[in-house]
């Protein structure tokens, strides 16, 4: 190797660093952009030139490749904790609701109107001629019922309050689903089987999923082609390009 081969080493070696040092700096632009995956250069060795028979020298290094430090599996149990925890805040939320229609622990409950109801008829059951005693009794009977009537009102709100967030969530959930399948399509197409993945798009799709999962539970299994099939309890809802839309169904309780 003589000259002109040394050059073409430390020019390997420049434009090598150079793109790792880029990667580095896009790293510490994006490190507060949400949904961003660190990203990481790998270098290899250049194939060896044969000088003389049995003689081998290195020729310099190249940029194998520039992937995202993450890890799939990780960030799948991520998703299904999310799911996990996403669903227990909305039960707890729900039956906070719930709790406060009734009101139990007060002096405004449903046991405490009960109890003064039904203790009106035991001082009317001891003293049935007194006319006061008649009219307590009609006036805790008319308080119940007020009660049971109010809390009907309140029940039925959050009933079609429920409804109307189930399918703004289902709306939600079927356009993420949508653009989870566009992006597969596009992370295909541009890594079209080749080794260099679309770390833009992944990251992309990443948010997508995070937000999905928040909605529903999910399971995602990264495919060779590179792009991720999304399944809820099993069922499919995103297979490559394609996805089975999310609808809401309602069914009565026999």
């Amino acid at each position: 190797m003589g000259l002109t081969g040394t050059l073409s080493v430390g020019r390997s070696a420049l434009a090598s660093h150079q793109v790792a040092i880029q990667v580095t700096s896009n790293n510490i632009a994006n490190a507060n952009t949400p949904g961003y995956t660190r990203q990481v250069t790998r270098l290899t060795p250049l194939r060896d030139q044969q000088i003389a028979p049995g003689q081998f020298v290195g020729t310099g290094v190249g940029v194998d490749s520039i992937s995202r430090a993450v890890d799939e599996s990780l960030v799948a149990r991520l998703r299904a904790s999310i799911s996990g925890g996403s669903g227990a805040e909305v039960i707890r939320q729900w039956l906070g609701r719930v709790e406060a229609a009734f009101n139990e622990l007060s002096d405004q409950d449903l046991s405490t109107r009960l109890s003064t109801f039904f203790g009106a008829w035991s001082n009317l059951a001891n003293k049935p001629q007194d006319i006061g005693l008649r009219q307590i009794v009609l006036q805790a009977g008319d308080a119940v019922a007020n009660w049971m009537r109010d809390l009907r009102t309140q029940l039925s709100s959050l009933a079609t309050d429920v409804d109307e967030r189930l399918q703004a969530a289902v709306n939600t959930a079927d356009d993420l689903a949508r653009k989870i399948a566009q992006i597969n399509t596009e992370v295909v197409r541009a890594e079209g089987g080749s080794n260099a993945p679309a770390n833009g798009l992944r990251d992309q799709r990443d948010v997508l999923l995070g937000e999905l999962a928040e909605l529903i539970n999910v399971q995602t299994r990264l495919q060779p082609s590179g792009a991720m099939n999304v399944y809820v309890n099993s069922e499919p809802l995103v297979m490559e390009g394609d996805t089975q839309g999310v609808a809401l169904r309602q069914s009565l309780v026999q």
